[in-house]
Order: C-alpha cells, then structure tokens, then sequence
C-alpha cells in the first residue's frame, strides 16, 4: 500500500510500523523498507508492545516468553485475535495519541485518517468485512488497496517492481 501511494504521488504524513516480536522475517524486513521509505520521503516510525503487567515472574518480551511465562497458547489457538490488538492496534494507538498532528486535528474537531492495508484477497474480505462500518470519534478508515481493487498478487507485482 505505501508503495503504491508514493507511485501515485501521495505521501502519507505518517506510516506506523508494528514490529511483532514471533516474526523474525517481519523484523529483517523492517530495516529494508524503512530505508525505502527514507529514500522515498516517507516519515515512519516504529511502534512496539512493551508489557507493563506481568501476572507470573520473569517478565517477557515476545509472544514465546509470554506464553512460558503465564502457561498458556496465544489467543489465536483459543479463536480470539488478542495478539494483533495487543501487538499492532495497542501501540499505534498510543503513538498517534501523543503525535502533535493528531492532537491539533481532534482539537479541531478533525479525525485523523487512517489507511489499513487490506487488499482484495480471500483472507482480507474476510478481514474487512469483520471491520466494515466501524465508527471512530476519532480515526476515519480508509482502505486504499481495495478501492484500487488490488489482490494479493497485484501487492506482490507492484513491491516487485
């Protein structure tokens, strides 16, 4: 998505990266596309989950040591998506809310926009459709892959390229 909005000329004020501590491959991509997004002007940050409330002793930092530590699988064995909420929303949520650009837009009575990266594959229907509709007082969402009508495929040209 952010590579397609630079081709057409529209930089976005602020791209958010969400490092996930179990993907490995996530975390060797990060520092190549943050360096394009350099390159091209694109300012970004990265934003990480840092665990404040510890049920069990040792604290931890990845999703692993999470469940060692408290004896648990992640949420998603369970059919709950709490790791994407607590690793991804949770943190740029607390970034924006500190970021001067959106506090000037909700003091203004603005919402800040929001692009979410679903394309128009089978898995990110489902995702989009689960999120149709929501209402914010504060974020407006929009879905730039799915009004250009890019699949999975058509993402994997256009970074190819």
């Amino acid at each position: 998505m952010i590579i397609e909005l630079v081709r057409r000329g529209e930089i976005p004020d602020m791209t958010l990266l969400a490092a996930m501590p179990e993907q490995p491959h996530t975390r060797r991509l990060i520092p190549v596309f943050r360096q394009w997004m350099d390159d091209h002007g694109v300012p970004n940050e990265i934003v990480e989950y840092q665990p404040r409330f510890f049920k069990h002793w040792p604290p931890y930092t990845s999703l692993l040591d999470a469940c060692l530590t408290n004896g648990t699988l992640p949420s998603i064995a369970f059919g709950q998506h709490s790791c994407s909420a607590r690793h991804k929303i949770s943190p740029q949520d607390k970034w924006v809310k500190a970021w001067p650009a959106a506090q000037h837009a909700w003091a203004n009575g603005q919402k800040v926009v929001r692009l979410i990266g679903y394309d128009c594959s089978t898995r990110d229907n489902q995702r989009y459709a689960h999120r149709e509709g929501h209402i914010s007082d504060l974020y407006e969402y929009r879905y730039p892959l799915r009004d250009w009508g890019f699949t999975r495929e058509d993402c994997e040209r256009v970074i190819a390229e």
